[in-house]
């Protein structure tokens, strides 16, 4: 025996299926508009992680100029320690040079009271010998 589906079960899974539609749609805007809203996130990463790129290469760069610099004023330091380090061998060679004209003065200046005691005994000789021809 077959029955006849009852009417009210026809219109019920109309119902049914008109509204399980409807939520499919909601669902679908939705998704879009999450997706839409996941676009703009990832945008937005996409743009912030871009800013960073930007700011870590002006970092990188001014940290290579501050290194160029530190590296520029080490030389610099070494250099005036080379020129400190030969002025002070030039002035200890000026000073043994300056001592050794001293020594060199005194040897003199005895060697020269050396010849003015000689000669004068050479006069006074000279003048004895005068007296006794004479």
């Amino acid at each position: 025996r077959l029955r006849a589906p009852p009417q009210k079960s026809v219109s019920d899974a109309e119902s049914k299926f008109q509204k399980l539609s409807e939520r499919f749609d909601e669902y679908q805007v939705q998704a879009e508009f999450d997706k839409g809203n996941a676009k703009n996130e990832i945008q937005r990463y996409q743009d912030v992680a871009e800013e960073l790129e930007v700011q870590l290469k002006a970092q990188l760069d001014r940290y290579d100029k501050l290194k160029a610099s530190m590296d520029s004023f080490e030389q610099t330091l070494e250099d005036r320690e080379k020129e400190i380090h030969e002025r002070d061998n030039s002035i200890k060679a000026l000073n043994v040079s300056n001592k050794l004209r001293q020594v060199v003065g005194v040897s003199k200046n005895q060697d020269i009271k050396g010849l003015k005691v000689e000669v004068q005994e050479g006069k006074t000789t000279l003048e004895k010998y005068r007296e006794h021809v004479a």
